[in-house]
């Protein structure tokens, strides 16, 4: 039985070798007390990343983002939530406030959706800009 810092190295290891993947440089925070498992940039964005895994409950309940939105305001980056429910894709949400409720549910924006909307993005602001 794989024990809750498995779950969470696995999925931390997935999220960096998905970012990397898509050209990202990722770092990873091995064994962290830290708010921030994973850093990656490209291009100029930068990415700090917290990852959360279950794999019995119907629901996760994530408090205590409030060190990961200052961090993201300190240094102008994104604060991203990264999690998986028992065998599902990684999800992703812009960390916005210090509670994150999610539903197995719900609708659940992809990793690889976010960063291909946030390309287009970025490339639609450097035509405008």
């Amino acid at each position: 039985m794989a024990t809750n810092y498995r779950k969470g190295y696995e999925l931390e290891h997935r999220t960096k070798q998905f970012l990397e993947k898509n050209g990202w440089l990722a770092m990873r925070s091995p064994a962290s007390k830290t708010p921030i498992d994973l850093m990656a940039t490209k291009e100029g964005d930068s990415l700090i990343i917290q990852c959360k895994k279950t794999t019995k409950s119907e629901n996760m309940y994530i408090t205590g983002l409030d060190p990961l939105l200052e961090l993201g305001k300190k240094h102008k980056t994104i604060p991203l939530l990264v999690y998986s429910f028992h065998r599902s894709p990684l999800y992703v949400k812009e960390v916005k406030k210090p509670k994150i409720t999610v539903h197995r549910l719900e609708k659940h924006l992809e990793l690889e959706k976010y960063l291909k909307i946030k390309e287009i993005r970025d490339y639609d602001n450097m035509i405008i800009g």
